[in-house]
């Protein structure tokens, strides 16, 4: 990893060059101090050195840097989270990538780490399964009355439809249909 000093500056550099390579060292330094040994998203380093008054431009080029040297990751944020959000804690992708954004993770590294993921099928069958294993076992063998199927029905779709799940996954998911 590179070494945070004055050591690597050139002594041919302008004056404006100068100070701009000051700035980004200043600002390196900042954001490792905020970083610390936590794994934190790009954006939370950006809005924060932002807040410490530094340039956006130099804020780019910290950022950049920190990125080449593995300081910060947003890919294996994306990925923790997905993990993290799964079974109980299931959401439907737009769901997902809403918070992850919200959270200051880069937009097109959320796209193309959630592209990889299961589909909202999955995720929304996974969590009824680990949420509501009973009620969602009696609801599928069809036992019920049709009264207490509806409520059913609407508990379950209901639920989902917080978790940010279409109203199509939800038809699917409650009513056994096969994708078109």
């Amino acid at each position: 990893m590179k070494k945070i000093s004055w050591d690597s500056m050139a002594e041919s550099l302008s004056d404006d060059e100068r100070i701009f390579q000051r700035r980004v060292q200043e600002a390196r330094s900042e954001a490792i101090t905020y970083l610390g040994l936590a794994k934190k998203p790009s954006g939370k380093v950006f809005d924060r050195l932002l807040n410490e008054g530094f340039d956006e431009a130099v804020i780019r080029e910290v950022i950049n840097e920190l990125k080449a040297e593995g300081y910060l990751d947003d890919a294996v944020i994306v990925k923790r989270i997905i993990r993290q959000r799964q079974g109980r804690q299931a959401e439907s992708k737009l769901a997902l990538r809403h918070r992850m954004i919200s959270n200051g993770l880069d937009p097109e590294i959320v796209d193309v780490v959630l592209g990889k993921s299961d589909s909202d099928l999955a995720r929304a069958q996974d969590l009824l399964h680990s949420r509501f294993p009973t009620e969602y076992t009696v609801f599928q063998s069809n036992d019920l009355k049709r009264e207490e199927r509806h409520k059913l029905f609407l508990k379950l779709a209901q639920f989902l439809s917080r978790r940010g799940f279409e109203h199509s996954i939800i038809d699917r998911v409650l009513n056994r249909r096969d994708p078109d």
